[in-house]
């Protein structure tokens, strides 16, 4: 698999480096978690329609923080499904965090999401990056985390990947670098791989 492409602050010389693909200007990256220590302009975090704050979120931006953050998301509900929401980063922004971007994936905390709305959000995620300037966005694999039915990592992967690509495909991106967040490594090489196929496959360089 080629890797070549990969800029060289991205390069996976050290063990547990970021790894990807380009496609076009934008590299897409795979590296695991946990969500919040990643460093990130814009850093996507899973959130429902009453926009309350995950815990370790809440823990993560601060107290103070966590409370204006909820308070300005929840000032918005009933946020739609598939949407998304900026919001300041709390103490995340010691880390070079500009913005939270609150994913709308569920009706309410533990509730389930569906693929369609994992395809929405993740296209939203993108135009919304994209008009706002951020050029590095690090997000999870949506919707396979908590819950009581989550979906399955190799469906969302698929799904999300595919509207990735075909997003760049599609505009003439500024997208710099999109990292996603695994749990572990079997996940990240899960998800590796299908970026890896999707550039293979998938990917025409624009004329």
């Amino acid at each position: 698999m080629d890797r070549d492409s990969l800029p060289a602050d991205l390069s996976p010389a050290e063990p547990g480096a970021p790894r990807g693909q380009r496609f076009s200007r934008t590299v897409i990256t795979v590296t695991v978690g946990p969500l919040t220590d990643q460093v990130a302009r814009a850093l996507v975090v899973p959130a429902n329609q009453r926009g309350t704050l995950a815990v370790g979120l809440s823990r993560s931006v601060g107290r103070d923080a966590a409370e204006r953050i909820e308070r300005s998301i929840m000032a918005q509900a009933p946020l739609a499904l598939g949407s998304v929401a900026p919001s300041e980063p709390g103490l995340l922004a010691g880390r070079g965090v500009e913005v939270i971007v609150h994913a709308i994936l569920r009706e309410m905390p533990g509730a389930p999401t569906t693929l369609v709305t994992v395809q929405r959000t993740t296209l939203a995620m993108l135009e919304l990056c994209e008009a706002r300037r951020w050029r590095t966005v690090t997000f999870p694999v949506f919707g396979t985390g908590i819950g009581h039915f989550p979906l399955a990592v190799d469906t969302v992967g698929e799904v999300m990947i595919e509207t990735i690509v075909a997003y760049l495909r599609r505009v003439s991106s500024r997208l710099e670098v999109l990292t996603f967040v695994t749990r572990d490594d079997d996940e990240r090489e899960a998800i590796l791989d299908m970026v890896d196929r999707a550039r293979q496959v998938r990917w025409q360089e624009p004329a």
